[in-house]
């Protein structure tokens, strides 16, 4: 709180995102949510060879300001406070998981920026592209991931991974 007159229960709130970022919010973030049974299933699903991730590959017929994309990110998804919360297992892992925000939340451990060698051919972008399917996301941390790849032909992309816990109770 960087108002000492303002105390946390009153608007705006005030989020550190990471680094000097700070997000104002009109109301508070609900602080814990309960998955809904639907998203603990396809939490408790995931296998290392079967991992539970939505994945979307996003093509644009020029290259990404990577600021801008990063405003847009902070400015849209994280206005929902799901983006913003992490799986918490209840002692002994008996019952459902909950959401909670995450206290440490950093929107730069959710990003990365690549670059695919030249020619950055469509073959390039699927490599990348199945080699990021293949990896899990960080269960310490809210459950999504977002790579935008420049040198894709004269364009460039964005690929999305989303764990379906969080896609299918968020819907």
């Amino acid at each position: 709180n960087d108002n000492p007159g303002r105390r946390w229960g009153t608007p705006p709130f005030r989020i550190p995102l990471g680094g000097n970022t700070i997000m104002s919010l009109a109301k508070p973030p609900r602080r814990v949510q309960k998955m809904t049974r639907a998203d603990a299933a396809w939490l408790h699903m995931e296998e290392p060879t079967n991992l539970m991730m939505i994945t979307a590959v996003f093509l644009f017929d020029r290259p990404l300001d990577k600021q801008r994309f990063r405003d847009a990110i902070e400015e849209r998804l994280l206005a929902h406070d799901r983006f913003r919360m992490q799986v918490v297992y209840p002692p002994l892992r008996m019952g459902r998981p909950s959401w909670k925000i995450d206290p440490h939340f950093n929107l730069d451990r959710h990003l990365d920026f690549r670059r695919l060698d030249p020619p950055g051919s469509e073959d390039q972008l699927m490599e990348l592209v199945s080699q990021l399917m293949g990896t899990p996301l960080d269960r310490h941390l809210p459950l999504w991931h977002l790579s935008l790849v420049s040198g894709v032909g004269d364009g460039g992309a964005v690929i999305a991974r989303l764990h379906h816990s969080i896609g299918d109770g968020f819907a």
